[in-house]
């Protein structure tokens, strides 16, 4: 069974969102005009919405990290 991990760290206007897995595959972003059931839009999801995005891997522990950073409008209710 892979692990995954979150983290969620909120720096005045700024979101960011890291989520890591034991999986050393690389991320792949997918071409839009592949078919959605086979190629995942989820890291093209991250890529529209957010600032700037990216992975780290950690080839010693055999995982990665995929990070996207998001702009909050700054207003806390």
């Amino acid at each position: 069974m892979r692990k995954a991990r979150l983290r969620l760290e909120l720096r005045h206007d700024r979101l960011t969102v890291a989520v890591g897995d034991d999986s050393p595959a690389p991320v792949v972003l997918a071409d839009p005009g592949l078919d959605p059931v086979r190629a995942g839009k989820g890291l093209r999801m991250v890529a529209q919405l957010a600032k700037t995005w990216g992975c780290v891997a950690d080839e010693i522990e055999h995982r990665k990290t995929v990070w996207a950073v998001l702009v909050t409008s700054g207003r806390r209710t």
